[in-house]
Formats: C-alpha cells, structure tokens, sequence
C-alpha cells in the first residue's frame, strides 16, 4: 500500500471505531425489524412487496428498505432511525481513549472523516459510548462525520457496497479517490473502494484502526523528519 500521498481518511463505525462483538449487525437489524413490526404495523404481505421493490430497483442496504416502508406508511423517517436507536443496546461498547488520541493525532495531519451507512442517531450513539463525544464534538477537532443520508441521490441512499456508493460519497464531500484511504472492516466495501482508485485497509481483530492510524501518524511523522 501506497500512503505517501494520502491526504483524506475515511474510517467506518460499527466494527472498525468499536468490534462487532460489542453490538452485531445482528442486534441492529432485529432493532430495526422489531421498528417496521410495532410501528408501521406492515403485514407480511407488506414486507415482500417492498423488499421486491427496493430489490428490483437496486436499491440496496437496510436503509433503503426502511426508507421505502416509511415511504409506503408516511412515516418519518427520522423518527424511524430514533426508534431503532432506543431499541438498541449499546451498552457493550466500551470508551477507548487511546483511540481518541490516535484519531486526533491523525486529524491534525490529514483530512479525517468517519462515515457509516447507518443513520446519524446510530452515529451520534457510538460516539456517546467509544468517546464521550457528539458529532458535533469531532467536527470541532477537525473530524468530519458522514452518515447514510450524505449519500442520499434522487430519492434514495448510495450506500458504500454500491456501485456508484463511494463515487457519490467522494463527489459530495470532494474528495479525490487517489488522495483518499478507507478503514472499513467490510470485504465488499475495501473491494468497491479500490475499483475505483482508493486506498483501503482491512479492519479486522488483530488489525486494528489504532494500528493503522498509529502506522499513518508514524510515517507522516517520518516524512517531516526528512524534510528538517
């Protein structure tokens, strides 16, 4: 991997800022499900009629689903994903200050951004729990927050296993895709990120984000050294 010219970083949330043994995608998609059931009330007959939809359209992800049901009910959308959140137990995911201090070492040299394909208060819960921080709260240290309504596009959400997901992304947020190196513990999403001339990393348990931020903060550090 090439990282000498890399000025943008993009860092996913759930599995990568937190491990997915704290809170399994699982866990938010039965949050979600037990949503659509309690509140929307959609019978079965519903529910295959507006996956078929979404399917047949390719609009991928679970947010588009929840979407089109909201859509389909006239329900908000917005109210949706603070439901989810309150039906959720976040409760396993553990403060990280060492990562903290990676992550802020890391924005005082690059252009740092954490993205995640769920909702902002999903986003806004993790923060809570691995920092003690809002979104808010990282954009005052210079760390952009981007959640699946950035990559909102006629009507629908461009999630990153879409084809067009991180072109989109990039685009909104201008970026270049060769100055840009994405963290992300999902295979499909490193896999879409390179097709298009990103950098990406795998996170994985014994590759941690620290680990690679460290690595970057590490060799920029060097580089300036050079220069001296």
């Amino acid at each position: 991997m090439q990282t000498e010219n890399i000025k943008n970083i993009v860092i996913d949330c759930d599995g990568v800022l937190y491990p997915t043994s704290a809170l399994s995608v699982k866990e938010i998609v039965a949050a979600a499900k037990s949503v659509y059931r309690e509140e929307l009330h959609l019978s079965g007959e519903e529910q295959q009629f507006i996956s078929a939809k979404t399917i047949e359209e390719k609009h991928l992800g679970l947010f588009n689903y929840i979407k089109e049901m909201c859509n389909y009910k006239n329900y908000e959308f917005n109210e949706f994903c603070n439901h989810i959140v309150e039906r959720t137990d976040f409760s396993r995911i553990q403060s990280d200050k060492n990562l903290w201090r990676a992550l802020v070492g890391a924005a005082g040299q690059y252009n740092v951004s954490v993205f995640t394909n769920n909702s902002r208060p999903h986003l806004e819960k993790v923060l809570e729990r691995v920092f003690d921080k809002s979104c808010a709260d990282l954009n005052k240290y210079g760390i952009n927050t981007y959640d699946i309504s950035t990559t909102e596009h006629n009507g629908y959400f461009y999630p990153k296993q879409h084809e067009k997901g991180f072109e989109l992304f990039l685009k909104k947020t201008g970026m270049n895709a060769q100055d840009t190196i994405l963290f992300d513990d999902a295979p499909v999403n490193i896999e879409k990120a390179l097709e298009i001339g990103m950098q990406a990393a795998l996170i994985t348990p014994e590759n941690t984000l620290i680990k690679e931020l460290n690595k970057l903060n590490t060799k920029k550090f060097e580089k300036i050294k050079t220069y001296e």
